[in-house]
């Protein structure tokens, strides 16, 4: 269940106008998650410059990025990106502040992702889960029916196309 007060956008070319706080307040978030020290799929972010070239990278590569605010701050976000290897799938990653973990935020970026990956085509969303990062495992384990561990990798797939009847 997700925070009464809580809103979630994707990102546009809106925010790319200077005055607009989204690319901070994501690269906040990436640090933020990269300075627990658990391993993160994320290089490290420097400022927002960081994030408008990812959004330009991303959005190019049939891609998106979303983001979750809450009490106006920005405390979550999400990376969908085509898979370089497979035409027909897709990547998602997801990154919350800890203090609103478990309220949901991650879930609704996921389902965003999903209906957004559906209409740009992919039949599958999958990645590769950093090891030794506990939460990512225990999210995706259950927003994703397949989440396997294999010679200490860490993966999880997704379906997007619906089963025959």
């Amino acid at each position: 269940m997700t925070d009464g007060e809580c809103v979630f956008e994707r990102v546009t070319d809106a925010d790319l106008r200077p005055d607009a706080s989204t690319f901070g307040g994501i690269a906040n978030v990436a640090n933020s998650v990269a300075a627990e020290g658990t391993p993160v799929a994320l290089p490290r972010v420097q400022d927002s410059r960081d994030i408008r070239l990812l959004y330009e990278r991303v959005r190019e590569q049939r891609g998106a990025i979303f983001y979750a605010r809450c009490d106006a701050w920005l405390v979550a976000f999400a990376v969908l990106e085509a898979d370089a290897s497979d035409e027909r799938a897709g990547v998602v990653r997801v990154y919350v502040l800890p203090e609103y973990r478990r309220r949901g935020l991650g879930t609704e970026l996921v389902e965003m992702a999903v209906q957004t990956a559906r209409g740009l085509g992919y039949a599958r969303l999958h990645g590769a889960l950093p090891r030794g990062n506990p939460a990512a495992l225990s999210f995706f384990g259950a927003v994703a029916p397949l989440v396997q561990i294999q010679a200490g990798t860490m993966a999880y797939e997704l379906p997007l196309e619906e089963e025959p009847a």
